[in-house]
């Protein structure tokens, strides 16, 4: 054992690191020693003989570093030059070799830049471990639905009547408004309206003005930097005012830094709940949710036995109800709640983290047995280098050490390659991926380690079989110019080629169903004309008030053909409503429609057909508010012959 000891043995450790030491300084033979260790034992006794022995270990170990550091970088450097001479030598190879392993790293580096960013999504916030948005649990005909609309008392009812609860804020579904600056006017799309107690649950960071006081006046703003760039230049803006669609004057407060993209909660400008509640646009009361709600909770709150003491809130209010309410984390909001519709932000899903996660995994491995395959493959111009060295007193150990450190500098040089790569790629990728990535190497916490790992565990996977089986060659049957023919050793290659060809294969598959997919999404008719046809949102009363006037002046606009108006986007599922009757429709009728409100150009305009019947109009006072078109698929599902 390396521990042990006899009463005459040196100690085994001591002899050990002797052996390892000679290697690189003298120190004598390792019997004189002996010889010497045995001396003091018989006259001084073993455990200062052990003493002694150590110590002489230990003076020798400094000139011991001190010239394996020194050797070592010399081999480093003879490694180095011998890879630059290969490379120099075989220059059409090592192209091929690193560009394809720079490619397989460049697209394993796009996609960890875009899991990252949605693994990412709401973390900033400091109390992100206790923030909560509100959920409704909502069931028709025995089909459940979840919302995340709620209604307006909700938040300072869990204020107060829950302990637990230690700040609650509100956020309705506004959809932007037009802002006046003197001469500049612009439609914003993020703005909205929150309680005094956003900002101290969420974390943005103020440029200027008090988190406190910033939502304290009911017509006062919150702007961010881009948009205090855009209406006032360089000038202060604290103070100034902004007109809100004609209607409100409202005095900016405060300027935030601009919002990261990994937010689920997108807005430009906030104002206080209390403006359109003074203006009567939202209604405040238990039956009518048009409000995104957010919780924050005391430290250590267990939130699964919250959700049991507010499951039925509703019923203490509204007696026919069936709705129940729970709080999901803000965290997974993104990747999670892929099944409740938000005004704002873009929606993710942690099944394409994992689907993309494998991706950039195999895209890698193909990389890695290709490189692997292309070294093997070589490995016959390299049999007489190899049985040279190892005539000359080279080990199998240090052959595997200089091919480890050459295809470590071949896998650098494959990483920078593939920084350029992604830094010429990422401006697409980001229009494809509808995102804001950049290659921060200092600035991103997680960017310059990954890099390491994947150069490191791609270097090591990649050389293991290269380095091991072409060290394995015999001296005397190269020097014969007998090499190994057997068919039983190239096992393992044929196996890596094999495996190469067929992951290549699949994701070649997956990549052209994927395309006709995109391409069947995109060519799909939808049963009306999309070619032509622009959308434009009316957010101010007053507009929406003179839609027959704005429509005149629109056609009047040449190339205008057509100008129709609906409450929602075409396509767009709005409002859902349940529970409709109809002439033989059963008692436990359980169809819910999505809705729209439209005018009777509507149909002409999105060149939509009429299959049975006719068209709304103005002049059938009937009509109005009461008229009703149906497509066929409410046709068959409502069961009606005609």
């Amino acid at each position: 054992m390396l521990f042990s000891s006899s009463k005459n043995h040196p100690p085994r450790i001591c002899e050990w690191m002797f052996k390892r030491m000679s290697d690189y300084i003298y120190l004598g033979s390792l019997g004189d020693l002996e010889e010497d260790y045995r001396k003091i034992i018989y006259t001084r006794g073993i455990i200062p003989a052990g003493i002694w022995y150590l110590g002489q270990i230990l003076a020798a170990l400094p000139g011991y570093i001190k010239q394996y550091i020194y050797w070592r970088s010399q081999m480093f450097k003879n490694y180095l030059k011998v890879s630059l001479r290969i490379i120099k030598r075989h220059k059409g190879f090592s192209l091929i070799n690193v560009s394809g392993l720079a490619i397989g790293m460049a697209c394993c580096i796009l996609i960890f830049l875009w899991v990252q960013d949605e693994l990412s999504y709401d973390r900033h916030h400091e109390n992100i471990d206790n923030l909560y948005r509100a959920v409704w649990e909502m069931n028709f005909g025995g089909r459940s639905r979840l919302t995340g609309s709620n209604p307006g008392p909700l938040a300072e009812t869990l204020k107060k009547e829950y302990p637990e609860v230690k700040g609650a804020t509100l956020m309705p579904s506004i959809g932007g408004a037009a802002f006046r600056v003197e001469d500049n006017l612009f439609r914003e799309r993020y703005y909205n309206f929150v309680d005094p107690d956003f900002f101290t649950m969420f974390s943005f960071e103020f440029i200027s003005g008090d988190p406190a006081t910033a939502l304290t006046d009911p017509n006062s703003v919150v702007i961010t930097e881009e948009i205090a760039e855009k209406y006032f230049g360089k000038e202060d803006p604290i103070g100034k005012v902004m007109t809100m669609n004609n209607e409100a004057d409202l005095k900016v407060t405060a300027v935030l830094k601009n919002l990261p993209d990994n937010t689920h909660i997108k807005f430009d400008l906030l104002s206080p709940l209390q403006l359109i509640y003074d203006r009567g646009q939202l209604s405040y009361d238990w039956g009518h949710h048009a409000y995104s709600a957010y919780i924050q909770l005391t430290e250590g709150t267990q939130v699964e036995e919250f959700n049991k003491k507010i499951v039925d809130l509703k019923k203490n209010f509204i007696e026919d109800t069936s709705m129940k309410l729970f709080l999901e984390p803000v965290r997974d909001i993104h990747l999670y709640s892929s099944h409740i519709s938000d005004s704002y932000g873009q929606k993710g899903n942690i099944t394409y983290v994992y689907i993309f996660s494998g991706l950039a995994f195999l895209i890698l491995l193909i990389a890695c047995i290709n490189f692997m395959n292309l070294m093997t493959a070589r490995s016959s111009k390299r049999a007489k280098e190899v049985g040279m060295r190892k005539v000359s007193g080279a080990c199998r150990s240090d052959i595997i050490s200089q091919f480890f450190c050459e295809t470590l500098f071949l896998t650098f040089l494959a990483v920078a390659l593939s920084l350029i790569l992604v830094k010429s790629a990422l401006p697409g990728f980001n229009v494809l991926a509808r995102k804001s990535l950049e290659v921060d190497l200092l600035g991103n916490p997680y960017l310059l380690p990954g890099l390491i790992s994947i150069m490191l565990i791609t270097g090591f996977i990649s050389a293991s079989y290269p380095s091991l089986y072409i060290s394995s060659f015999q001296p005397a049957r190269i020097i014969k110019g007998v090499m190994q023919t057997d068919s039983r050793k190239f096992n393992l290659r044929n196996v890596l080629v094999i495996s190469q060809f067929s992951l290549s294969v699949m994701l070649i598959i997956g990549a052209v169903a994927l395309s006709r997919q995109v391409n069947f999404m995109i060519t799909k008719d939808l049963g009306w004309d999309r070619e032509h046809l622009i959308s434009m949102k009316m957010s101010s009363q007053e507009v929406r008030g003179r839609y027959d006037v704005l429509r005149d002046e629109l056609l009047t606009v040449p190339g205008v053909v057509n100008v129709a108006g609906s409450e929602s986007p075409a396509a767009w599922k709005e409002s859902r409503m349940s529970g409709l009757e109809w002439e033989g429709s059963p008692e436990d009728n359980d169809v819910q429609f999505w809705i729209d409100s439209i005018d009777p150009n509507y149909l002409e305009t999105l060149g939509i057909e009429i299959a049975y019947g006719r068209n709304i109009s103005k002049e059938n006072v009937s009509d109005l508010g009461k008229a009703f078109l149906i497509n066929e698929e409410a046709v068959r599902q409502m069961n009606i012959k005609e």
